[in-house]
């Protein structure tokens, strides 16, 4: 019998995955039209926009958290995702206020942070993917990537 026991599934990250997923598409759903419509749904969109939106960035910086704790996050990397993290829930709003007076490229910036987020904390939770995506690498590609 061996003395390494064998790795726990990542059974809390799959939920919180699962969890960001809703709060993703909700969040998406709410300010996607937002430059589109009357000034009452423009409000009602940024309000349920600002509500999923603040609990997908809560559910995100818990994935870093478990990632870095229950995985092999480089240190590097989790003082780099501690000061990225809330820049870009910041980035996102400012694109959600822009959102409100002209839908366009603006939306891209919060749809595409949390999926960026979620997979790097994904990866860092799951040591084996370190063989085929290094953590130098890795790393470095999702800081150029956030704002």
């Amino acid at each position: 019998m061996s003395d390494q026991t064998a790795p726990r599934p990542p059974i809390g990250m799959l939920a919180l995955l699962i969890l960001a997923a809703l709060l993703y598409a909700a969040t998406v759903g709410s300010i996607a039209d937002l430059g589109s419509t009357d000034a009452a749904g423009r409000a009602l969109g940024e309000a349920f926009g600002v509500i999923y939106g603040f609990g997908l960035w809560i559910v995100l910086a818990a994935m870093i958290v478990i990632g870095g704790l229950n995985g092999k996050m480089p240190v590097w990397a989790t003082v780099v995702a501690a000061i990225l993290v809330p820049a870009s829930a910041v980035a996102s709003v400012i694109a959600i206020e822009f959102i409100k007076y002209h839908t366009g490229w603006q939306l891209l910036v919060p749809a595409l942070i949390p999926p960026l987020i979620a997979a790097y904390a994904l990866w860092a939770r799951l040591p084996q993917l370190h063989r085929a995506l290094p953590p130098i690498l890795t790393g470095i590609a999702l800081a150029a990537c956030l704002p």
